[in-house]
């Protein structure tokens, strides 16, 4: 893997209130999604969780034009490190956490997100020398026109995705339905597609029928 994956300036570090990393089982996975909101440059947002897989750490960045007059380039960088061997598991747990926390920032900042695409899952642990790995290759756009994006409010769009996930099970996937059809909603709203727009976002608001109900 080379050194084009990691982030710049981070540093995989012990955190207070959660145990080190196991050094004998590291996996990183990045992936990316075209998006209409961007954060700040000297102030990616990094998020420690702790679940069935051990401890993972995901960091969102903006990638930046090296232009400091031409627009940020409306694309989002997502890196995940954590403690598992298995691949298929890394992918799937990667891929569902990284698109949970794209969809709710899409929500609170109130712009557009497509889907998260993968462009690399591996094994990176320092002491092995057989790693599994896999690499893809992607259609996307990397030279896309750069457009005007909003700020992410970290705070609010950590607070929204943790209040989501707080809810009772069955509430909980009435409302990330609603959330992903909003998010369709977002993608849509152009002058020659607003009829789709329309389309998702009433079948949000069907979601959210029962959930208002209570």
């Amino acid at each position: 893997m080379t050194s084009d994956y990691w982030p710049t300036g981070w540093r995989q570090q012990d955190k207070p209130g959660l145990p080190a990393f196991d050094a004998s089982n590291l996996f990183y996975a990045l992936a990316e999604a075209r998006v209409d909101y961007r954060v700040r440059q000297e102030q990616p947002i990094v998020i420690h969780l702790q679940g069935a897989h051990g401890r993972c750490d995901l960091l969102f960045e903006t990638q930046y034009t090296a232009s400091p007059h031409v627009l940020p380039t409306p694309l989002l960088r997502i890196h995940i490190i954590g403690g598992e061997r298995n691949i298929e598991s890394v992918g799937k747990f990667a891929l569902n956490t990284m698109a949970g926390y794209v969809h709710a920032i899409a929500l609170a900042t109130n712009a557009a997100s497509e889907d998260v695409r993968p462009r690399f899952f591996g094994d990176v642990t320092p002491e092995r020398r057989d790693r599994c790995f896999l690499q893809f290759a992607s259609q996307f756009n990397h030279i896309a026109v750069p457009t005007e994006t909003r700020l992410i409010d970290p705070t609010a769009a950590l607070s929204l995705h943790e209040a989501l996930h707080s809810q009772e099970e069955s509430k909980r996937d009435r409302l990330v339905r609603a959330l992903q059809q909003y998010v369709f909603a977002l993608r849509y709203w152009t002058p020659t597609t607003k009829a789709m727009a329309v389309v998702h976002a009433f079948m949000g608001a069907e979601a959210l029928v029962d959930v208002a109900k209570r």
